[in-house]
């Protein structure tokens, strides 16, 4: 029997004249859920001294640090750019390790010569902060210079950590990434300076959209990519309009087709209005309920339900129908059927 027909529940209840519940199991196609890491903005956390450098943004995604003339003297100067975007989701810290995010690329163009070595990208984690320095960076406008830098502790991130174990603290830096910056520091000449960042984004190695749409919602919730790490405590939060659906079955009712199979089932409950039918819902899908009082009938006597009996989910959680059309004594059993869009 293929799925989309199969009752996977049947469920007596006495309610009245008792209500038979038949749940009619429908497809659930999964969402197109991506993760996208390209930055298209720049904020600027620090530059100094405040007043005279400048930070412009010189097109979507990019950014220019513009260092002017300190006189006959070498002057100071330095500005922190943090990646961002206008697109929902898309993050530059959290858990690098469970988005599998393995390196980050970036172009540095620049006029008036190189900037200091100190130009790197910093990452901050807890009471540690990783330095990468080494950056290829295009001078006097020669091209664009490409870099792609792992995060691999081998590929040059250091910090100050005398006598600890850096692969095990580098290890919990990439699961709790609270800043990725780019520092530029003008080059020790009074001469001005300027550079320009673009296309700065993560990447894995397995491509952008490596995480299964189950695994981004578990990661987007919880900060995990697996059910078993899901911890009690957030296995009992609630879904935001569910009815009291747990956001831990909302999310697999959405992204797992297989759970949703085992766990589409209908209830009925006598009410002060009648009978109360509940079964779970996904978020946009169209439900219809049926009604039959006698199943040796053709097709199983099943007709719509009277009433409001169509439902579309605003959200994942449970979806309620209540057949007030009942006559005491009499026997009703209910199904109920995704629309097909």
């Amino acid at each position: 029997m293929n799925a989309m027909d199969k009752a996977v529940t049947k469920r007596r209840l006495i309610a009245g004249g008792g209500a038979v519940c038949a749940a009619m199991l429908m497809a659930v196609p999964l969402s197109g859920y991506g993760l996208s890491t390209a930055a298209d903005e720049w904020s600027v956390v620090e530059k100094s001294p405040d007043q005279i450098v400048q930070c412009v943004v010189a097109g979507q995604g990019a950014m220019t640090v513009q260092f002017p003339s300190s006189g006959s003297s070498p002057l100071s100067m330095d500005a922190t750019l943090a990646p961002s975007s206008s697109e929902p989701g898309v993050s530059f810290v959290g858990n690098f390790a469970v988005r599998r995010v393995d390196s980050v690329s970036f172009n540095i163009t620049g006029t008036g010569g190189q900037p200091s070595l100190s130009t790197r990208l910093k990452l901050v984690s807890g009471d540690y902060i990783w330095d990468r320095i080494g950056l290829n960076i295009a001078a006097d406008g020669a091209g664009v210079a490409s870099n792609n830098i792992s995060f691999d502790l081998n590929d040059g991130w250091d910090t100050w950590a005398p006598g600890e174990d850096k692969a095990a603290l580098w290890s919990n830096a990439l699961a709790n990434v609270e800043t990725l910056e780019l520092v530029v520091v003008k080059k020790g000449i009074p001469a001005a300076q300027s550079y320009t960042v673009s296309g700065f984004a993560l990447n894995d190695s397995l491509g952008s959209n490596s995480l299964t749409p189950l695994e981004q919602a578990l990661m987007d919730a919880f900060s995990v990519s697996s059910v078993g790490e899901v911890t009690p405590d957030q296995a009992q939060e609630l879904a935001p309009n569910g009815n009291g659906m747990t956001l831990l079955t909302a999310i697999l009712m959405e992204h797992s087709p297989g759970y949703f199979e085992q766990n589409f089932k209908l209830s009925a409950a006598a009410t002060s209005g009648g009978l109360t039918v509940t079964w779970p819902c996904v978020n946009g899908q169209t439900y219809r309920v049926f009604r039959s009082t006698d199943l040796t009938a053709e097709g199983g006597g099943f007709t719509q339900a009277p009433g409001d009996s169509e439902l579309i989910a605003q959200a994942t959680g449970y979806g309620f129908y209540t057949d007030v059309d009942i006559v005491d004594g009499v026997q009703y059993f209910y199904k109920v059927q995704k629309v097909q869009e």
